[in-house]
C-alpha cells in the first residue's frame, strides 16, 4: 500500500496494479491530479518560491479556482505542504469549497496527519456527496486507525 502511495503521486517507478478497492479508488483520485497537457502553465512549477497566501479582501472568486488548480499541482508534484498552503488560502475565500477540502485531506493524509485528513474529507463529502471516492478514503483511515 505504501509503495503504491509513493509512487502513484509521481514517483517514477511502475505501481503494482491495485491490490484493493480502496487501492483502484486511490488510483482514480490521483489520476484526477495529473496535468491537463493543453492547459496553460500553471503559475506554480518545480523549483518555484512558495505562493503567498491570499487576502479574502482581494481574492475573487476565480482566484480561488487558480488556487485549487495549483494545489492539485502541488499535490501531482508531492508538494504536499504547498497543497495545504494553498487550499488554506482558498478556503479562507470560499469556505465550502469541496475540491478545496478533499485536496486538503490528500495532503494531510499524504502527511501522516491521519484525523486532519478524516476532519478534511468528511467536510468535502459532506459538501459534495458526489465525490464517491472519499468514503473508502475515509474507511481506509478507519482501519489504519485500529
Amino acid at each position: 500500500m505504501v509503495a503504491l502511495l509513493s509512487t502513484a503521486c509521481g514517483g517514477h517507478s511502475k505501481a503494482a496494479a491495485p491490490q484493493t478497492e480502496w487501492d483502484s479508488q486511490w488510483v482514480t483520485y490521483r489520476d484526477s491530479f495529473k496535468p491537463d497537457p493543453n492547459a496553460p502553465k500553471p503559475a506554480l512549477s518545480v523549483g518555484a518560491p512558495v505562493a503567498p497566501l491570499v487576502c479574502p479582501s482581494t481574492a475573487t472568486f476565480a482566484g480561488v479556482d487558480q488556487l485549487v488548480a495549483d494545489s492539485k499541482q502541488a499535490m501531482y508534484d508531492q508538494k504536499f505542504d504547498i497543497a495545504l498552503t494553498l487550499t488554506g488560502s482558498a478556503l479562507r475565500v470560499q469556505p465550502n469549497d469541496a475540491d478545496a477540502w478533499a485536496i486538503r485531506g490528500s495532503a494531510f493524509y499524504m502527511l501522516q496527519k491521519l484525523d486532519e485528513a478524516k476532519a478534511a474529507w468528511s467536510r468535502a463529502y459532506t459538501l459534495d456527496p458526489c465525490k464517491k471516492e472519499i468514503p473508502g478514503f475515509l474507511d481506509q483511515i478507519k482501519a489504519q486507525s485500529k
